[in-house]
């Protein structure tokens, strides 16, 4: 623009010195062309130092006064220079002046009237030396010489009209790589200037120009400029407007304008003295695309200050992007944008190289549709309202406001309003973020959004309505505790497919999110809170699980989830109406569940967790296939635990607290002929104590309540000692044979599964699993066998007391007292009972040291009772005892017995040992072909009933043999002593000995054989006349026998 200046400066002083010549010439000498022409050819030559000449030159005065007019011809300017595109540098068709002489010879004021410039053409060059062809003016030495105080020819020379007609120049800088033409210039300059003051009209037209620099070219065709203005005081007010109809310009190849228009009209005060420029109303447009600016721009030095306003009209925005070059179209390859948008703003501040201004912009969008390859669906109806403040200054703001705006994806609509983001310190990682938003949403159409390997499905309507408020690096690093939000989804018609296996299905739903949570936690701060409230959420995982819940209502709540020094924090609490489903064999169906689960880290470990469970519901039905089915009415659940994996057993690694209340249940159980009704079921555990407060179970016409305490928990599950316990068991009526079906089994393991085989000849023994032995046919195997084991370390005390009993066809009243079991042993003290048969008490032992080698010890003692049912009680005294089923009365038993026992609780015969008494007055001897006999070979008085008015019977047993001590039998006048042996397989070896009767003999008699094959023989009497037998004791001994094993099972392996 500078060496443009200069030129312009140049050529105009060289004319005008040039005028001045030849008007001073003409003055002096002569006024005919044929004169003053060779006169202006001589002179020039002192200004100009290339070869320079013209064809005439004409002076005129009197038709022109008070004007001088000269008129030049073909004047032609010739400096020829290598690689210059003419030797020409100017050539001028016509050039005409006219100067007023008054002003000149009166006021020193050279006034030129008119110039008139007509068919110019100029070719200026600048070599790679710098070396130019303008350089033609001709300097004197003092000339050359800056003189600072000479008057400026500005200063004296003012020129009021210039009409330049057909211009035609061409630039071209080797040194700068610059080559520049136009073609047809016409201009009429109206302009005056003296000093800081003056005035300018002017027009300018132009048919073509064109211009390269380096890589870089331009072409405009049919410009045109206009100008206006006044200046005073070195302030000027005008205005310029340009008009470019057609600009074309190309860089490296690529075309960036073709045949676009650009217009501008910039109204505008200039004070030159500050530099200082006010815009009022200034138009800049592209084509249609308009810019209007206003305000105010002043250079100080390298600084640039603003204070503008800036305004579009509403731009097309297709017709926008079509200007965008086809060099870059493939930046927006697949990218189609249209629409109407108007930009406003303003710009305040001081540019230059380190700062920049503040920038303030607002956009309005309307009618919008955007299309791009990457969004799977095209955003249509898109009308917003954004403004934007930016800083781009080091640690400056940029903030962005969203108004409004709306848009629709197919049948989807969404709506943002007052949401705006704030970039701090030119950073937009810390970008701060107001978002309100709104959603009608199509569900179908977002599974377009979704990741082609995620494999769902999606139908329904959702309306969303989202605010947050956070910083974009504490979202990006889920920093929960610095994010602020608030969201609501309402659903309807929900289903959902993941995978093809998860199905989920709703009609009507909310889904909230709430950041930070609104609900206070005493074990941890939730940060985090979603709330599910469902209609009818179906949930089904094929093959797996199945699951319905009417009006689901379920909230979650968590903690830091980025906290490494601590475990995870989460809570869920849910409420349902009716919840209902399956899992594989299980199907359930539960009224009113409602709880909470709530995770937290230890207090003394925070990397263990903790765990919280609180559960109530009002009813449940609930199925394992056709083997187990579960009919309820309330349960409640409490349970508290931590975890601690580095403890060495699960009991002090889980440390549990459950409380357990249970009511009204129903159970049936697949091969368990009676259902099993619980009324309640209460308890409470701790890590060391278990505590029954209420537990009552009804089995058919069986009804059994527990309670009490075990203690001891956490020793025994370390192996350091016993499993203590107190329960107290209490039963209006128990069914005994229903209750041992349920503990057949209870506490088999692998170590006892060992086989036991029962032969014909009554041989005992047991072989572990990996024996093989042959066996005979008339041996037979008992297989899967499962008798009730004792558990080992394990001390507990059962109190008990059962209003009546049922024990086959026996009707037991009032059981009760005390069984312990105690290390692998189960001890009976003193279980007293009373049936219609007799009262009775029971003292006793079991042991279960393999599955087929039990020990049982008792002590049985029945007052009073009915021989014949006491046989019906207990069977095998008539084993033991076989001439008991002989009489009939009522008589007291007293039996002391050890054994070990197989699998199906028969006694092994070979480790048998008893001691039994039996006493009874007033007994009746039945008839029989036995009795009948022995009656005739001793002579007795055989009556319709046979009276025995006393027995006294003791016996031990041993093995299979049974020994009868000597015990006297009355009956009426008769007394006779028997003793003797028999065998189990009913083999017989008795002695009879008539002590008193009335016969004058007394005879003795001795019975062997069996029943089926009995031989009597009379024999002396064994025992003398009035012998009375002492009592032997022999089941006292073997009761303080087994009351020494109870003693020492309860002293033993006390841990």
């Amino acid at each position: 623009m500078k060496r443009a200046l200069k030129i312009t400066a140049i050529t105009l002083s060289s004319i005008i010195a040039v005028l001045a010549i030849a008007i001073i010439i003409i003055c002096n000498i002569v006024f005919s062309p044929k004169t003053l022409t060779p006169i202006v050819r001589n002179n020039v030559g002192r200004f100009i130092t290339c070869q320079a000449d013209l064809d005439t030159a004409e002076l005129t005065f009197f038709s022109t006064f008070p004007n001088f007019a000269i008129n030049l011809s073909n004047m032609r300017v010739i400096n020829p220079m290598a690689e210059a595109q003419s030797d020409t540098l100017a050539h001028v068709g016509r050039l005409a002046a006219s100067i007023n002489v008054g002003q000149f010879l009166f006021k020193g004021n050279l006034v030129i009237n008119q110039v008139h410039l007509n068919n110019t053409t100029a070719n200026i060059f600048c070599d790679t030396l710098g070396n130019a062809n303008y350089n033609i003016v001709a300097l004197s030495s003092n000339e050359e010489e800056e003189d600072t105080t000479s008057t400026s020819l500005f200063d004296l020379l003012q020129v009021n009209d210039v009409v330049i007609s057909n211009l035609s120049a061409s630039y071209i800088d080797q040194k700068s790589g610059i080559d520049a033409r136009i073609n047809n210039l016409s201009a009429n300059i109206d302009a005056q200037l003296q000093g800081a003051n003056g005035n300018i009209n002017a027009q300018c037209t132009m048919h073509n120009a064109q211009c390269i620099i380096d890589n870089a070219q331009c072409t405009i065709n049919n410009a045109q400029l206009t100008t206006s203005g006044e200046l005073i005081d070195n302030h000027f007010d005008g205005k310029i407007a340009l008009d470019l109809p057609s600009t074309t310009f190309d860089l490296n190849s690529d075309r960036l304008l073709d045949s676009v228009a650009l217009h501008a009209n910039v109204p505008a005060e200039v004070n030159l003295d500050i530099m200082h420029i006010n815009l009022k109303d200034a138009l800049l447009a592209v084509n249609s695309h308009e810019i209007n600016l206003n305000g105010v721009a002043q250079l100080d030095n390298d600084d640039i200050n603003l204070d503008m306003q800036f305004a579009t009209n509403q731009w097309n925005l297709t017709e926008v992007i079509a200007l965008i070059p086809e060099a870059y179209a493939d930046m927006l390859e697949g990218i189609d944008v249209s629409g109407i948008a108007s930009l406003s703003g303003s710009a305040r501040g001081t540019y230059n190289d380190s700062i920049m201004p503040l920038i303030a912009a607002n956009l309005d969008y309307t009618d919008g549709r955007v299309e791009y390859s990457a969004l799977p669906l095209p955003v249509d109806n898109i009308n917003l309202s954004l403004s934007a403040n930016a800083d781009l200054n080091t640690n400056g703001n940029i903030q962005c406001t969203m108004h409004n705006a709306q848009c629709t994806m197919k049948t989807s609509h969404i709506t943002i309003n007052n949401s705006s983001l704030l970039i701090p310190n030119s950073s937009f990682t810390k970008a701060l973020c107001d978002i309100n938003i709104k959603g009608d949403l199509n569900l179908p159409e977002l599974r377009s959004f979704l990741p082609d390997d995620m494999k769902i499905d999606m139908s329904g309507r959702a309306n969303a309505d989202i605010s947050a408020h956070f910083n974009l690096d504490d979202a990006t690093n889920l920093r929960l505790d610095k994010i602020i939000a608030d969201g609501t989804i309402q659903y309807t018609n929900l289903d959902v497919l993941y995978n093809d296996s998860i199905s989920i299905t709703d009609t009507k739903g909310t889904l909230t999110v709430k950041l930070p949570s609104s609900h206070t936690n005493k074990h941890f701060k939730e940060l985090a809170q979603a709330s599910l409230i469902g209609t009818d959420l179906d949930i089904n995982m094929v093959g797996t699980m199945q699951a319905n819940a009417k009006i689901p209502s379920l909230t979650i709540g968590i903690g830091d989830i980025l906290d490494t020094t601590q475990f995870y924090t989460a809570v869920c609490q849910f409420d349902f109406d009716h919840l209902q489903g399956s899992m594989d064999t299980i199907n359930f169906d539960i009224t009113q569940p409602e709880g909470t689960v709530e995770v937290y880290p230890m207090r003394s470990n925070k990397k263990n967790p903790t765990f919280t469970i609180a559960y109530a519901n009002q009813a449940i039905k609930a199925n394992m296939g056709s083997f187990l089915d579960i009919n309820t009415k309330n349960l409640k659940i409490e349970a508290f635990t931590s975890y601690d994996k580095g403890k060495e057993n699960l009991l002090d690694q889980l440390n549990p607290t459950i409380n357990f209340d249970f009511n009204n249940g129903l159970v049936n159980i697949d091969g368990f002929d009676a259902d099993i009704n619980i009324p309640a079921i209460k308890f409470q555990f701790r890590p060391n104590n278990f505590d029954i407060e209420q537990s009552r179970i009804i089995i058919d016409d069986s009804d059994f309540a527990l309670s009490g305490n075990i203690t001891n928990l956490k020793n025994f599950s370390k192996k350091r000692g016993l499993l203590r316990g107190n329960l107290k068991f209490e039963s209006q009526q128990t069914n005994i044979d229903q209750l041992m079906n349920l503990v057949n089994g209870l506490g088999t393991t692998d170590n006892t599964t060992d086989e036991i085989i029962i032969t014909d000849d009554n041989t005992d023994f047991a072989l572990a699993d990996n024996q093989q032995i042959a066996v005979n046919e008339d041996q037979t195997t008992e297989k899967e066998i499962n008798p009730f084991i004792v558990p080992k370390r394990v001390n507990l005390t059962l109190d008990t007391h059962i209003k009546k009993a049922i024990f086959g066809e026996t009707d037991i009243e009032n059981l009760g007292g005390k069984l312990t079991i105690k290390d692998g042993e189960a001890i009976l003290e003193q279980m007293g009972f009373t049936t219609d048969a007799a009262e009775m008490q029971l003292t006793g032992v079991y042991r279960s040291e393999r599955r087929n080698h039990l020990f049982a010890g008792l002590d049985f003692h029945l007052l009073n009772i009915d021989i014949a049912k006491l046989i019906d009680l207990v069977p095998a005294v008539d084993t033991i005892v076989p001439m008991l089923k002989s009489f009939a009365g009522r008589a007291e038993f007293h039996i002391a017995a050890e054994t070990y026992l197989r699998a199906d609780y028969s006694p092994k015969i070979s480790t048998l040992r008893a001691a039994a008494a039996l006493e009874g007055k007033d007994l009746v001897l039945l008839d029989s072909e036995t009795f009948s006999t022995i009656a005739k070979y001793m002579m007795f008085n055989k009556k319709t009933e046979n009276i025995v008015d006393s027995i006294s019977v003791e016996m031990t047993v041993f093995r299979n043999e049974v020994d009868l001590y000597p015990f006297l039998v009355s009956m009426d006048k008769w007394q006779a002593v028997l003793s003797g042996r028999h065998n189990l397989d009913n083999s017989f070896n008795y002695h009879i000995s008539l002590t008193d009767c009335p016969l004058p003999v007394r005879l003795g008699l001795d019975v062997k054989g069996t029943f089926d094959d009995l031989k009597f023989d009379l024999v002396p009497c064994k025992y003398k006349a009035l012998y009375k037998p002492e009592k032997q004791g022999a089941v006292e001994k073997q009761t303080l026998a087994l009351k020494k094993i109870i003693s020492d099972s309860l002293k033993d392996n006390v841990k």
